[in-house]
Formats: C-alpha cells, structure tokens, sequence
C-alpha cells in the first residue's frame, strides 16, 4: 500500500511473530516503557494468538510508527475493530503518519 495522494511516501506492512515483534520494539518501547523486548514480544505473541495484529508504516526501510489492533464482537458494537496501541517514533512525530495508520486500518 502506499499513500496516494497525501504525499507522505509510507507503507504499511504487517509485523508478525517474533521477528516482526522485535523490529517493532524500538518505536513500541516509546509507548509501552514497562515492558521489556523480551516481555513485550512474549505478551504480543500470547495476543497474536487470539487476534491482535501489528502493523508498521514504513518510510523506505525506516520503521516510523505502529497500530496494534483487534477485531472485537460484542452485543453493544457488534465487530469493530479495537486500536491497542498507535504510537509514532518520537523523532517522526506532526508528519501525518497517525492518521496514516488510522486510515489504513
């Protein structure tokens, strides 16, 4: 995916397992800061297994920012989708890569 016209040249990509986990942890550990790198990627992959998805917006190679979502069902909502986390590196931050993400999600 890319960024039509908004001209903000990212793409998302997701990032699963523990690779991905751990390419995440750099950006995440500016949101998460109780959590180590290895209890982070435990934790994100005991959600994997019960939905939780990760996604980067890339800038080239660079990891800019993370959503960390879930699709959730209840009687009130019916499905939606649950925005864990959304956090962009601090040195990326005001460039529209927030609302990048929301609006890919």
């Amino acid at each position: 995916q890319g960024t039509g016209s908004s001209g903000l040249d990212l793409q998302l990509r997701e990032l699963a397992g523990e690779t991905g986990f751990r390419l995440a942890w750099p950006v995440m550990r500016q949101l998460r800061t109780q959590h180590t790198e290895e209890s982070f990627v435990r934790v994100a992959g005991e959600m994997a297994d019960t939905g939780y998805r990760l996604f980067g917006a890339f800038r080239g190679a660079e990891l800019v920012g993370l959503a960390g979502v879930g699709v959730c069902l209840n009687l009130y909502q019916g499905r939606h989708l649950w925005v864990y986390e959304l956090v962009v590196d601090e040195n990326q931050r005001s460039r529209g890569c927030g609302a990048f993400l929301l609006r890919e999600m």
